[in-house]
């Protein structure tokens, strides 16, 4: 896992594994004024559980193999019963029809169930923050083909461009869930890879970390 520290809009200035301490004036400064660096977690070791407080999950976050690497699913089924399974008058709907309704057909968890198909990602908590600090989060690769959702006061909201995590979210370590819209079709335009990104910034300063996910592959 790397996190990388630059003053915002300008270039990168220092460049540290996540737990070593930042050498130099800039990253002093950075650790006094904003507490910390951002540190996103997922389910790469696959034990069921997000470490953010070990280092378990944290050796190949960025990458993806046979025995390390975060997976998520391609959210096909249908937990609420939504989709129709007939038109008018009870005709049978086309095989493309019926595939087009799904739960991530739409940007909705559609309740527990649904809930329960999404992949976990957390923020390490940063405790130390300033106030103004905040957070943004984006699908740097794969975003076409997966939702992000955030965990915010019991629900799960949709993660857009405008989403800002707040100071007290980042102090306490925020939940993130990610579901694929489909399976790998054709691996030359999509491999089934998710990088997610999560950038903290307070006052001038922000820093980055980011973890990727693949999809679970469809079995027949």
């Amino acid at each position: 896992m790397r996190s990388r520290l630059y003053p915002a809009g300008s270039v990168v200035l220092a460049m540290a594994a996540a737990g070593s301490v930042l050498a130099g004036p800039a990253g002093s400064a950075f650790a006094a004024e904003a507490g910390g660096r951002a540190d996103l977690r997922a389910d790469v070791n696959r034990d069921g559980r997000v470490d953010v407080t070990g280092g378990s999950d944290s050796d190949g976050e960025d990458g993806w193999s046979v025995e390390r690497g975060a997976v998520y699913l391609p959210n096909l089924d249908d937990d609420t019963k939504r989709c129709p399974a007939a038109g008018p008058g009870g005709a049978p709907l086309s095989d493309a029809k019926l595939a087009a309704c799904n739960d991530g057909s739409d940007t909705k968890v559609n309740g527990t169930e649904d809930a329960a198909d999404l992949a976990r990602i957390r923020s390490v908590p940063l405790p130390d923050l300033p106030a103004d600090a905040t957070g943004s989060l984006k699908i740097a690769t794969g975003g076409t083909h997966a939702h992000l959702f955030l965990k915010r006061a019991g629900k799960w909201i949709l993660v857009t461009p405008a989403t800002r995590l707040t100071a007290a979210e980042l102090r306490s370590g925020a939940e993130f869930g990610v579901e694929a819209t489909d399976v790998v079709r054709d691996a030359a335009k999509w491999d089934g890879r998710a990088v997610v990104r999560l950038t903290v910034t307070a006052g001038q300063k922000s820093t980055s970390d980011a973890v990727t996910l693949r999809v679970a592959p469809l079995l027949t």
